[in-house]
């Protein structure tokens, strides 16, 4: 599952991620959602880098280390074309799109693939 969907998943399921004093992740969850848990801290390295857009303290996602195609593919998320992989599943996707994925305001049934 791309690391998108993951969080949409979570989202949907009530969690709550944070990164603590100490630079670790702190995940909170229904226990009948064990599975995402471990998925989530699986990707853990990648869930830091998106904590503080997940949990509205940035608006922004840095795609500094994200890829360009020649031409222009269909965004994962919206399905307009776009020029940009993400950076952690290299599909192609907008980096606003992404964004909104992710925000707390968006959490919606269904989430990102």
């Amino acid at each position: 599952m791309t690391l998108l969907g993951l969080l949409g998943r979570a989202r949907i399921a009530g969690f709550e991620i944070d990164r603590d004093t100490d630079g670790l992740l702190r995940i909170r969850g229904p226990r009948t959602a064990v599975v995402l848990a471990r998925e989530l801290l699986a990707r853990k390295a990648e869930v830091l880098t998106v904590v503080h857009v997940w949990n509205g303290r940035a608006v922004a996602l840095d795609w500094r280390h994200g890829r360009i195609f020649e031409s222009p593919r269909p965004c994962a998320l919206c399905g307009v074309p776009t020029l940009l992989l993400d950076p952690w599943d290299q599909r192609p996707a907008h980096k606003t799109c992404a964004e909104v994925a992710i925000s707390p305001s968006t959490a919606t049934e269904g989430g990102p693939a």
